[in-house]
């Protein structure tokens, strides 16, 4: 599923009864103004639950502010094992 946003997108789908939200950008001209949130908030809406998530700062932002923004929808930390294959630091989930 694609959310489209003027200043932004996000990205998800399901995969054996599990959602995952596979990406989202906001223009960087236009952080902090409501746009993640916003995305956010409709994705929630749509998706049923679980979803995970995979939060890299890849795109500008850091793990710290990351795992704030993720929290205020729901979304905690999974313990990442140590032979866990996928490259991400810092894995997430949202059951409610």
């Amino acid at each position: 599923m694609r959310l489209k946003h003027e200043y932004g997108e996000l990205y998800c789908h399901k995969e054996k009864g599990w959602w995952y939200i596979d990406s989202i950008f906001v223009n960087p001209s236009h952080r902090n103004e409501g746009v993640g949130t916003w995305l956010m908030k409709v994705a929630l809406s749509r998706c049923g639950r679980p979803i995970v998530l995979f939060a890299t700062p890849e795109l500008g932002s850091t793990l710290k502010r990351l795992k704030g923004f993720y929290g205020r929808f729901g979304f905690e930390p999974i313990k990442q094992r140590k032979d866990d294959p996928f490259p991400y630091k810092y894995n997430m989930i949202c059951m409610k």
